[in-house]
C-alpha cells in the first residue's frame, strides 16, 4: 500500500512539474506572438525595433528556462556513490596543506574528530 501511495505522490509531483514548466514556457511564447503582431502593424521603425528587442528578451528568458531544465536533468541523472571516509586522516591532510601558514602565524591546531554512527 505504501508503494502505491508513494507512486501516486511521485506522479502528482511530475504532473505539477510539467504544468509549471508548460506555464513558464507558454508565457514568453504568448508575449512573442503578441509582439510580432504589434511589430507587423507598426509603421514606425523605432517601435518595431522596441518590439524586436522585447522579442529577443522573451526568447532569452525561454532559453534560460530550458537551460535550467537541462541542468536539473543532468544533475539528477548522476548516480551518487557513498563511500566511507577516514575523517581524522582527511582533516590531517587538510591541516598539512596549511602547515606553512600555521607555523608562520604560530598557531596551535588541534585535530579532534568525533565520529558518529
Amino acid at each position: 500500500m505504501t508503494f502505491i501511495s508513494n507512486n501516486m505522490n511521485a506522479q502528482k509531483l511530475v504532473e505539477f512539474f510539467i504544468h509549471s514548466c508548460s506555464h513558464d514556457l507558454r508565457s514568453p511564447l504568448a508575449s512573442i506572438k503578441g509582439l510580432v503582431q504589434i511589430a507587423e502593424g507598426c509603421h514606425n521603425q523605432e517601435e518595431t525595433r522596441n518590439c524586436l528587442g522585447m522579442i529577443t528578451d522573451c526568447a532569452d528568458r525561454m532559453n534560460q528556462l530550458i537551460k535550467t531544465f537541462e541542468e536539473y536533468m543532468e544533475t539528477n541523472q548522476h548516480v551518487v556513490a557513498y563511500e566511507e571516509a577516514n575523517c581524522r586522516q582527511l582533516t590531517s591532510n587538510i591541516i598539512s596543506l596549511f602547515n606553512k601558514e600555521i607555523e608562520e602565524k604560530n598557531l596551535l591546531v588541534e585535530n579532534e574528530v568525533e565520529v558518529g554512527d
